[in-house]
């Protein structure tokens, strides 16, 4: 994402962008990367004031996700890597203070 960022502010070919430019390009991505942190720089970001503005956003989040508007969330962990369980091993009891 950074690098993406990166890119597209090289090609405009400005020696001084404004920081709010910026924060436009990383809130773009994030909202199709990863709904969560998109919530939470959104909440700092766009400054909401209060619980109503913050929920008519999750709710505009979740509706273009429920229409298909929206790629699903990156998993952070694939599917296919072993879990602590599968390998058969066991925590170690920590005694009894």
């Amino acid at each position: 994402m950074v690098n993406d960022i990166e890119r597209e502010l090289h090609l405009l070919g400005k020696t001084e962008i404004e920081s709010s430019v910026i924060g436009e390009m990383a809130i773009e991505r994030l909202k199709e990367l990863d709904s969560v942190a998109y919530i939470r720089y959104a909440s700092v970001y766009r400054d909401f004031q209060d619980e109503e503005s913050f929920a008519k956003e999750i709710e505009a989040l979740t509706s273009d996700s429920a229409s298909g508007g929206r790629r699903s969330q990156l998993r952070l962990i694939p599917d296919n890597v072993p879990r602590l369980a599968d390998r058969g091993k066991k925590r170690r009891k920590l005694p009894a203070s």
